[in-house]
């Protein structure tokens, strides 16, 4: 558990850190994994909506400190790695997909 002294996200200035970190996001790429959660496009589309909502659930999580479970789980999947048999399961790369809520609570973080 990583100590954190103080609220990361403001709920008076919300704006820097959240838009900063949405600004970030990259549309995904096509994965044979489905993904978890909403996207990166839902969070760029609606970030000014969406804002006081996840800044009580980021600063709420930052407290207790607990996670919900969705964001904490992982979509699991395997690629193939280009050119080798397929029959052989170390030819295939193990590939985690996170939730969107959980990349951008760490983006914000990281800042």
């Amino acid at each position: 558990i990583i100590n954190i002294p103080c609220k990361v996200v403001c709920a008076r200035n919300v704006g820097a850190p959240l838009h900063q970190a949405v600004s970030h996001f990259v549309p995904q790429k096509h994965t044979p994994c489905p993904p978890l959660g909403l996207l990166a496009e839902f969070f760029k589309c609606f970030q000014d909506d969406l804002a006081p909502f996840l800044t009580m659930s980021f600063n709420d999580i930052i407290e207790k400190p607990s996670m919900p479970l969705i964001m904490r789980q992982a979509s699991l999947c395997l690629n193939p790695k280009p050119g080798k048999d397929h029959q052989i399961i170390s030819n295939y790369r193990p590939l985690s997909i996170l939730n969107s809520d959980n990349k951008l609570l760490t983006k914000i973080i990281a800042k």
